[in-house]
């Protein structure tokens, strides 16, 4: 008889990794990006150049085919960072990145580079 000696005990990773802006120049969300499953797991990587003084950055999710979003995390950052989030109720089977704010600046633009994955049970 054969066993599962993971059952249980381990996890199992499923990760994907999206562009979500790419250069943008002007505010507004992102294409909706659906990973295959529901993402509970994000790490987003926010890259600013042109010297802008104000920026908001929102990574969002959906569970209805997006026509509602839930703001999971908020980045403010005029440079570059990185940011991991978890946690009940940050779920989505679409995400996206929403660029609010974009001001001051030569030139500046916006890149937002994301891996969203799910951790259960085997």
């Amino acid at each position: 008889m054969a066993t599962n000696l993971l059952a249980g005990i381990s996890t199992a990773r499923i990760i994907k990794e999206a562009t979500l802006l790419n250069a943008v120049t002007a505010t507004g969300a992102g294409t909706a990006v659906s990973p295959g499953f529901a993402c509970s797991h994000y790490s987003w990587h926010i890259v600013v150049t042109g010297a802008p003084t104000a920026v908001s950055v929102t990574l969002e999710v959906s569970n209805d085919g997006g026509n509602s979003w839930q703001v999971v995390d908020t980045s403010t950052t005029t440079t570059e960072e990185i940011r991991h989030i978890t946690g009940a109720g940050k779920e989505g089977l679409l995400v996206r990145a929403n660029l609010g704010t974009l001001t001051g600046g030569t030139a500046p633009t916006v890149t937002v580079k994301a891996l969203v994955g799910a951790i259960g049970q085997v």
